[in-house]
C-alpha cells in the first residue's frame, strides 16, 4: 500500500496522460509504476480516498512553499521576491483552473438552456396540440349547424318549388305538344 502512496505522489498533475477526464489518476498507469497488473480503481480508493488530480496539485504546492526554506541570510527583499514569486505561480495555478471551470460552467449553462428551451417547447406544443382541437372542433360544430339550417329550408319545400325554371317555362313544359317535325 506505501508503494501505491508513493506512485500516487509521483504522478505528474499536469501531465494528462497521467488522469482521467474526472481528475481521477489512471490506473493503468499507476500499475505500472508499482509493477502490478491487477491494481483496481477500489485499491486505490481505500488507500487514498478522495485523491485527484487538484488534490495532488496542493499537496505540491504546499510542500514547495515548505520546501523553499530561504536562507536567513538573505536579504528582505530577496525573500520577499521569492514569496512573491511563488505566490505568483499559485495564483497562476489557480487562475488556469478557474478558467477550466469557467469553461465548464459555460458548457453547463448551455446545456441547462437547450434543455429548458426544450422542455418549454414540449410544454407549448401541448398547448398547440389543444388549440387546434379546438379549432377543429369549433369548425365542425359550425358545419354542423350550417347542414342543420340547410336540411330545415329545404325540408320545408316541394319538388316543384325547387324547380330552378321560370313559372312560364314550368308552364309551357306541362302542356308541351309534339312538334311536327319537318322534312
Amino acid at each position: 500500500m506505501d508503494q501505491i502512496k508513493e506512485a500516487l505522489l509521483t504522478l505528474d498533475p499536469a501531465d494528462d496522460a497521467h488522469w482521467t477526464e474526472d481528475g481521477l489518476p489512471i490506473i493503468q498507469v499507476l500499475g505500472d509504476m508499482v509493477g502490478r497488473e491487477d491494481l483496481t480503481r477500489e485499491w486505490v480508493s481505500r488507500v487514498a480516498p478522495d485523491f485527484g488530480r487538484e488534490t495532488l496539485r496542493k499537496i505540491k504546492a504546499d510542500s514547495v512553499l515548505e520546501e523553499q526554506d530561504i536562507p536567513e541570510d538573505t536579504s528582505p527583499e530577496v525573500q520577499l521576491v521569492v514569496q512573491v514569486r511563488d505566490v505568483d505561480n499559485l495564483l497562476n495555478e489557480l487562475y488556469e483552473e478557474q478558467e477550466k471551470l469557467n469553461v465548464k460552467i459555460t458548457d453547463a449553462q448551455r446545456l441547462r438552456s437547450r434543455l429548458a428551451s426544450k422542455q418549454a417547447h414540449q410544454r407549448n406544443e401541448g398547448t398547440n396540440q389543444q388549440a387546434i382541437r379546438a379549432s377543429i372542433d369549433c369548425s365542425n360544430q359550425q358545419r354542423a349547424y350550417r347542414v342543420a339550417a340547410h336540411q330545415a329550408v329545404v325540408g320545408k319545400l316541394t319538388l316543384g318549388q325547387l324547380d330552378p325554371r321560370s313559372k312560364y317555362e314550368q308552364s309551357r313544359a306541362n302542356n308541351r305538344t309534339p312538334q311536327p317535325s319537318r322534312v
